[in-house]
């Protein structure tokens, strides 16, 4: 069944993929395509991103003070879905969404799932020292993208420093969602995207026996894969210590 747009919210299963950028976000998107789970992927929208920024914003800050998803969905379920009907209208044609807006960490897990009731969340978990590295490498070679870029080099420290309680941030959310919605979500490892039985298994969905798809346009097609084994390799090594 295809999603629609019904009363402020889409109707029908959708999969979002809530952790930040280069965490393999294409990769598992384009995964839940293969597997059925979705016919229809959105990429990132700037644009649309930027014009439901000072709502999203004041969504969020709801959403980061609410003592559950249940409570926040009865105090301000209306509310959001009034600001966000133009955002949520434009993302209901989708199923599968892993950029932003309505893919990523923009948009609090919350949020999303009062636009989105039947949603799927997954998280995508990175050695936080690759993730960190490969985000820097993307911010500094999009500067039209993200303003503050420079930081990176004029600030490394201070950019470090915004980067790492930001991505605390995002995982907080969805693990405070995880917990009281657990039917919803997944958390997968990076270094095992090698296999769809995991993301099958989620999506009661009869598992696929080709490659697991790595894409990654930023970078040659092999890099990831060098991240994944030096992150492998790195607790083998510790483990043998």
């Amino acid at each position: 069944m295809c999603a629609a747009f019904v009363d402020g919210y889409i109707q029908g299963r959708v999969y979002i993929i809530a952790s930040p950028a280069k965490t393999g976000t294409t990769s598992v998107g384009v995964a839940l395509k293969e597997l059925g789970a979705g016919s229809k992927i959105m990429r990132y929208n700037s644009a649309l991103l930027a014009r439901f920024k000072t709502e999203i914003d004041a969504v969020n800050t709801l959403a980061k003070t609410a003592k559950s998803v249940r409570q926040f969905e009865h105090a301000h379920m209306q509310e959001v879905r009034e600001k966000l009907a133009g955002l949520t209208q434009e993302c209901a044609v989708f199923d599968i969404f892993s950029d932003a807006p309505f893919g990523h960490a923009h948009i609090h897990p919350f949020v999303r799932s009062v636009l989105a009731p039947d949603a799927r969340f997954i998280w995508i978990n990175r050695t936080y020292a690759d993730w960190q590295r490969s985000i820097e490498r993307w911010q500094i070679s999009h500067p039209e993208t993200y303003p503050s870029h420079s930081r990176w080099k004029s600030h490394p420290k201070m950019q470090r420093k915004i980067m790492r309680e930001r991505w605390k941030d995002h995982r907080k959310a969805f693990r405070r969602l995880a917990r009281q919605r657990p039917q919803q979500c997944l958390e997968l490892e990076l270094e095992n995207l090698r296999k769809y039985d995991e993301l099958a298994a989620f999506c009661a969905l009869p598992t696929i026996n080709k490659p697991f798809p790595i894409v990654d346009p930023s970078t040659p097609s092999n890099m990831i894969f060098k991240s994944i084994r030096s992150a492998k390799n790195t607790l083998q090594n510790r483990t043998r210590a």
